[in-house]
Order: C-alpha cells, then sequence, then structure tokens
C-alpha cells in the first residue's frame, strides 16, 4: 500500500459517523437538481468500494466566501450535479470541523475538490474556485484516468499467475 492510499484510509478511520440520510426518493430527487453530498468519509468510502465509483471530497467552511460562490454557482450547475451525482460519490467536509483530514490530504486552502478512486488513487484535485465549465473539465480529466486505472490493475489481475 502506497503512502497517499494509507493516509486516505487512516483520514477515513478517523471521520466520525455523520452520513446524511435520505429517502430513496429525495435522494431521486435530488439527482436532478442538487449533489447528494454525504458527511462521512469511512461510510462514502464504502460506498465508492461496493458502487466501483470515485470519492469526490469537497473542502469548505460556513465563513468561506469563494465556497459560497462554487456552491451557488459551480455545484448548482445542473451538469455539473448530474456528473457528480451520476459518477460519483461526493462527500462535504467542513475544514474547521476535519483538520487532521484535511492534513492528511494535503488540504492547505478552500474551497478544495480531491478526487480518489475506490482504492484511494488521487485522480484529480481542484484548488480553490472554478466555474462550472472547468470544473465539470476536471471532472472529465478524472474520469479518464480512473478509467485507465482502472484498466491497468485489470491488466495486472489477469496476467497474474
Amino acid at each position: 500500500m502506497d503512502r497517499r492510499t494509507a493516509l486516505v484510509r487512516i483520514a477515513a478511520a478517523m471521520v466520525g459517523g455523520r452520513l446524511l440520510s435520505r429517502s430513496a426518493d429525495a435522494a431521486e430527487s435530488a439527482a436532478e437538481s442538487e449533489i447528494s453530498w454525504l458527511g462521512d468519509l469511512e461510510a462514502a468510502h464504502r460506498l465508492a468500494l461496493e458502487m466501483n465509483r470515485p470519492l469526490l471530497i469537497t473542502f469548505g467552511a460556513k465563513w468561506c466566501t469563494f465556497c459560497k460562490k462554487m456552491d451557488a454557482n459551480t455545484f448548482a450547475d445542473p451538469a455539473v450535479v448530474r456528473a457528480v451525482n451520476g459518477s460519483y460519490v461526493p462527500v462535504r467536509l467542513d475544514f474547521d470541523a476535519e483538520p487532521r483530514v484535511a492534513r492528511v490530504l494535503e488540504v492547505r486552502s478552500i474551497p478544495c475538490t480531491i478526487v480518489l478512486s475506490p482504492q484511494a488513487d488521487l485522480l484529480a484535485r481542484v484548488d480553490g474556485y472554478v466555474d462550472p465549465q472547468r470544473y465539470a473539465a476536471a471532472l472529465a480529466a478524472a474520469d479518464r484516468l480512473q478509467s485507465r486505472v482502472q484498466h491497468a490493475r485489470f491488466e495486472r489481475i489477469r496476467r497474474a499467475p
């Protein structure tokens, strides 16, 4: 296990159980209009492994002006909402409430999004405010990298004796 994988697993273990629960109907409805954020990194990681989807971890804070701008513009954009809800397990963490996780993931400023494969490979990092188009482009690049990582894993398994 490499350093980053170990660090992400440690960070996930440190986060308390604060999974935001929604009914199936509410989650389905929210999938169309807003990102279905989870608040528990450990539970989200388990879900990512089960669904074989990357984790999209976003750090923000109530006092952060650019985080509010991301919420109002980028995270409210219908294309971004569809991409995130359709391909990722999204997790929103408070930078102030989760300082150890932020430190492990090397988050130094907010807003910050980190995209990890279910096995905790770094797929993308978005630091600071970005508009919906640039965010969608970063997600598309993460999707392409996730495909290559999965293909490489499959090939290693296939070639193993």
